[in-house]
């Protein structure tokens, strides 16, 4: 019975022991958007290290080339969560873009980046990324994204966008005033009927006392 309960115990201990689930990932904001052709569109680079502190942040993205441009100084990284960084590179023939840079961050919702395109032909234009991406952990340099939750992007281009649906009240509407039967044509209505009746009494006591 010991004997039992002892590898009942150790059992449970190993399992303890798996490594945890990953869940560190990278995310795009706007996840959406509806632009028109030939305004600019900025995307910006977020990571998450699910509480770990992280030594090193790379971001592989695609992108179509037909529809998108990196701008010239389209990568920002001004109020980035990266210390320095060892790569920051796009081709536009191609449509990629790898960023690489050290940090030592922890928590959600870091900023990594920012990428300024240029939109060029009308489309839904995906942005992806790709399994070189990767955030290490500080203290194995282990690879603990999840590419499964790094969510890209998709955004339509097209010759015109749709403004947004506001919650404004219509205003009400106006009932048009039948015709002859406006306020001022009733009102002198009124006072010339007035008149009328006025112009009967007096005619009426002008004659009893002839």
């Amino acid at each position: 019975m010991k004997k039992l309960l002892l590898i009942i115990l150790v059992v449970i201990w190993i399992n303890n022991q798996t490594p945890e689930s990953l869940a560190a990932s990278l995310t795009l904001s706007p996840s959406s958007q509806s632009i028109k052709v030939g305004e600019p569109l900025t995307v910006t680079i977020k990571f998450d290290t699910s509480g770990e502190v992280a030594k090193v942040v790379k971001a592989s993205l695609t992108f179509p080339s037909s529809l998108l441009t990196v701008e010239t100084d389209g990568i920002q990284t001004t109020g980035t969560a990266i210390t320095s960084w060892t790569e920051r590179i796009y081709s536009n023939s191609a449509g990629t873009i790898d960023l690489t840079g050290n940090t030592n961050a922890s928590g959600a919702d870091k900023l990594l980046a920012s990428i300024k395109f240029t939109t060029k032909a009308l489309g839904t234009a995906n942005l992806s990324f790709t399994t070189d991406s990767q955030i290490l952990k500080a203290s194995d340099s282990s690879n603990i994204i999840d590419l499964q939750t790094s969510k890209g992007g998709a955004y339509i281009i097209a010759t015109s966008v749709i403004p947004p649906a506001t919650n404004e009240a219509s205003p009400p509407a106006q009932i048009p005033n039948q015709v002859g039967f406006t306020a001022p044509t009733i009102a002198l209505g009124i006072l010339a009927f007035s008149f009328l009746i006025l112009g009967i009494i007096l005619s009426k006591n002008w004659d009893q006392n002839s």
